[in-house]
């Protein structure tokens, strides 16, 4: 299964202290993440990898709603991409 959300935000660059936060939801509804296991990725609009799917530094911050957190070990540089 794959679910998709869409979220603007805007960051600082440099900042890797700040979580990427997002609830997960297909048609609308909450993805339940119990027993999942959770990928983020960061491309360039062109679809480059910024930062190939990993499931390092994602944390489920609650299962039942569909959210998570990505945290940043490294800063990507000024740009726009798209994250999912």
């Amino acid at each position: 299964m794959t679910a998709n959300t869409r979220k603007m935000e805007l960051r600082t660059v440099g900042d890797q202290r700040t979580p990427f936060a997002a609830t997960l939801q297909q048609d609308g509804s909450a993805v339940n993440l119990t027993s999942m296991t959770v990928k983020f990725a960061l491309d360039e609009l062109d679809g480059t990898d910024v930062i190939a799917a990993t499931d390092s530094g994602v944390t489920i911050t609650d299962a039942s709603a569909g959210e998570v957190q990505y945290t940043f070990s490294t800063s990507p540089p000024a740009g726009t991409y798209a994250a999912y």
